[in-house]
Order: C-alpha cells, then sequence, then structure tokens
C-alpha cells in the first residue's frame, strides 16, 4: 500500500500543475477571467443553462458572499448574467452569457490540452480505470 502522504501529496502536485498551466494559458490568451475563477465558468458550462446561485457556491465550495463579488465582476463584464424569478429577489440563478460560453469552451479546451499531456504512457484501460477511483474518491469524500 502507499503511503497516504504519499497519495495526498501526488493529488496535490496534479492540481498545482494544472493550476500554473490554466494561468500560463490565460495570461497568453488575455482571456479576461483570473485563473483561480475558471472553476466557476466550468461549473456553470458543465450544469447547464441557468443554475441556482446556492447550487453553484455548494459546487464551487465557496461562501454566497465571496460568489457574490465575483459573480458581480463578471456580470459587469458581459460573461454572466444573473436573474431572479421572484419578487423577493431571494432565489437567484446565474448562467454564462454567450461571450462566457467562448471561455467556458476554451476552459475545456486547455483542460483537455492538460489531460492529454497527463495521459502520454497511459492506455485506455489505465484512463478509465484512473477516472473511475478519481470518482470514487470524490463521492466517498463528499
Amino acid at each position: 500500500m502507499t503511503k497516504a502522504s504519499r497519495v495526498v501529496g501526488i493529488i496535490y502536485h496534479l492540481r498545482s500543475s494544472f493550476d500554473k498551466y490554466i494561468k500560463k494559458q490565460i495570461l497568453k490568451e488575455n482571456i479576461p477571467i483570473k485563473w483561480n475563477h475558471a472553476g466557476l465558468f466550468m461549473i456553470l458550462s458543465t450544469l447547464g443553462e441557468e443554475i441556482e446561485y446556492r447550487e453553484v457556491a455548494e459546487l464551487w465550495n465557496k461562501p454566497k458572499s465571496t460568489l457574490s463579488d465575483i459573480v458581480n465582476k463578471y456580470e459587469s463584464l458581459g460573461l454572466i448574467e444573473k436573474n431572479c424569478y421572484d419578487n423577493s429577489t431571494r432565489i437567484l440563478f446565474i448562467k454564462l452569457t454567450e461571450e462566457g460560453k467562448k471561455y467556458s469552451d476554451r476552459f475545456e479546451e486547455i483542460s483537455l490540452e492538460f489531460i492529454t499531456k497527463g495521459y502520454e504512457g497511459v492506455t485506455p484501460e489505465e484512463a478509465e480505470v484512473f477516472i473511475k477511483v478519481i470518482l470514487n474518491m470524490r463521492k466517498n469524500l463528499d
């Protein structure tokens, strides 16, 4: 059995490597989104047209107040749209604008580039087992 600290170290290294990779691409391409906010665009893109604000905060593991500041920033840039369907403004939905979707699509491409590079020398069967293992780990830890 591999030492637990080694496994955690590998996970941390992979996360750190991806952070560096996406930051480099964002700077290189002059994308107007902070590298550590790319996850918001990926969540909105993955989950569909409109997502309840509370759900996004939970999935992204951010307090609603922090999310509010971030969403307001990207709303002012025309990348995210907020909608409220009741008079109380208690239930808020957010979605990507067409311009925001362009960036989320690019983040998907950047992610694929990173994964493809990481999978060099890995068989399709090994890649499938890897995905199953990390999905199970995520499910167990949520």
